[in-house]
C-alpha cells in the first residue's frame, strides 16, 4: 500500500443534474434511538468539548455514475456507491462536534473519490489511525452504529480538505474528522479495487 490520502488534479466538480432533490436518505448516524444518539454529551478534546456530528448520506441521479466515469474512465464498472455526504453541527456544541474514529461501512468500498463542497469550518482535520497490535488496514465497519474509541490509537496522517477540490483516500483504515462547525458537504464516490486507487493517485495526484 502506498497512499492513504492524495488530492487530485481534475476539473472542477458539475453538479449538471441537480444536488437540490437527492433522491433519499440511504444512511443517517447517529442512529435514533442508540446510546450514542441518546447519549451525545461534550467529549474532552484538546481542551475543546466535542459533540458527535450527526451524518447524512443521500443518494444521487443514477446519471453520476456517467460523469464520474467520464471524468475518470479508469472507474467505469467498478463504482459500488455515488452519494451526497453531510456531516453537520446538529445541536449546536459550542466547540464543535467531530465524527469519531471508525472504518467506512461495507456498501461504500474500501476507497472514496471525494469533492468538498463546504469542509464545515476553518482547518477542520481528518486523521488516520493504527490500533495498536491491529493492522492498518481494517475490515468495514459493521454495525454502522460500532465505532471505535480513541484508546490505543497511533496517529499515521491528516489532512485539511480544501474547498472546491477533488481528493481521495481510503476508508478501510481507522480515520475521524474534527473539529466541525458548521456543516460538511461532499459528493463522493466509492470503489473498492486497490490497484484503480493507485492509478488514480499516480495519474490524477497533485505532487
Amino acid at each position: 500500500m502506498k497512499s492513504i490520502y492524495q488530492r487530485l488534479d481534475l476539473p472542477d466538480f458539475s453538479p449538471v443534474f441537480g444536488l437540490e432533490n437527492p433522491t433519499s436518505t440511504v444512511l443517517s448516524w447517529p442512529i435514533p434511538g442508540t446510546p450514542s444518539f441518546t447519549a451525545n454529551v461534550p467529549e474532552l478534546h484538546n481542551g475543546k468539548y466535542l459533540c458527535y456530528a450527526r451524518y447524512n448520506r443521500h443518494v444521487l441521479d443514477s446519471r453520476y455514475y456517467a460523469y464520474v466515469e467520464n471524468l475518470i474512465p479508469e472507474l467505469a464498472g467498478h463504482i459500488v456507491s455515488i452519494g451526497l455526504q453531510t456531516i453537520f453541527n446538529a445541536i449546536g456544541c459550542a466547540d464543535g462536534v467531530r465524527m469519531l474514529p471508525h472504518t467506512d461501512g461495507a456498501a461504500r468500498g474500501r476507497h472514496c473519490l471525494h469533492f468538498i463542497i463546504e469542509p464545515g469550518g476553518e482547518n477542520v482535520t481528518t486523521t488516520w489511525y493504527q490500533e495498536k497490535n491491529f493492522p492498518l488496514v481494517r475490515q468495514p465497519r459493521v454495525p454502522t452504529d460500532k465505532l471505535i474509541t480513541m484508546h490505543n490509537l497511533d496517529k499515521i496522517t491528516d489532512v485539511t480538505f480544501i474547498k472546491n477540490t477533488w481528493g481521495i483516500f481510503r476508508t478501510d483504515i481507522i480515520h475521524d474528522v474534527k473539529i466541525i462547525q458548521t456543516s460538511r458537504i461532499a459528493f463522493t464516490v466509492g470503489f473498492s479495487d486497490d490497484a484503480i486507487f493507485e492509478t488514480i493517485v499516480n495519474k490524477y495526484g497533485i505532487q
